[in-house]
């Protein structure tokens, strides 16, 4: 359940933050917690949704096929080493 509350205007960045209300799973808090480098709940939740968006506006390399067009000369064996 989320509940809106209000925009909190912070002076010193210059943004707007929204203060919202949420119920979290404990569990699923604290092994985020472990796995971050961030030392609270706020920190790990915008290191999430930071996460979350750049996942999101990835593109998906299938979305790619035929689109590309490589040099004529191009050979991706002659580019492995090893």
């Amino acid at each position: 359940m989320i509940e809106l509350d209000t925009y909190v205007y912070d002076h010193t960045h210059k943004e707007a933050f929204m203060r919202t209300n949420i119920v979290l799973d404990d569990e699923l808090m604290d092994e985020a917690l472990k796995l971050s480098l961030s030392k609270t709940k706020k920190d790990v939740i915008h290191e999430a949704l930071e996460l979350y968006v750049k996942f999101k506006r990835r593109k998906d390399i299938r979305d790619l096929k035929g689109k590309i067009r490589f040099a004529d000369k191009y050979n991706h064996k002659t580019m492995r080493t090893g």
